[in-house]
Parts: C-alpha cells; structure tokens; sequence
C-alpha cells in the first residue's frame, strides 16, 4: 500500500469491522443481503419450514470467524472482537 494513503488512514483513524460480509459464514453472491450458513430458524410467517437467517453484509455476532477475504494492505485495520 502507499506509505501516504497509510499515513492518512491512520490519521483518520480508518478501521475495518469485523462484520457478516468478511464471515465464512455469509453467503451473500454481490448482494448487500444473504444468509448465515450457520444460523437457521423455524420461519413461520409463510410455512414452519427452516430457513437460514437472513443477514446484512454490515451486521456481525457471536459465531464470526474470518473468511477467506483477502484484505491485501488494509489487514492492518481490521477492528478485531469489533
């Protein structure tokens, strides 16, 4: 990465968060939205079917464990146990 684009991230105090978009669990296929494959649930508004839990590239709990994602030079910035 460049020294000045480091040097500015830190100054702005730039952080990666750990989130549902970077988790081996999310399955999202470009989308903003996608499912957890670990969590699922008995959906009973339209059937007692289970399904998996619908989540946000954004969100993050308990079960995240890092992907495969390769952050390149902004490894650095990962916000960890965010």
């Amino acid at each position: 990465m460049d020294e000045n684009k480091t040097i500015k991230l830190k100054q702005i105090d730039y952080k990666i968060n750990e989130s549902c978009g970077l988790c081996s669990h999310g399955l999202f296929f470009g989308k903003s939205w996608g499912e957890c494959s670990k969590n699922a649930y008995e959906h009973r508004k339209h059937s007692k079917a289970t399904r998996l839990l619908s989540i946000h590239q954004s969100g993050y709990c308990i079960d995240f464990l890092m992907g495969e994602t390769d952050l390149h030079g902004f490894s650095e910035f990962l916000e960890k146990g965010s």
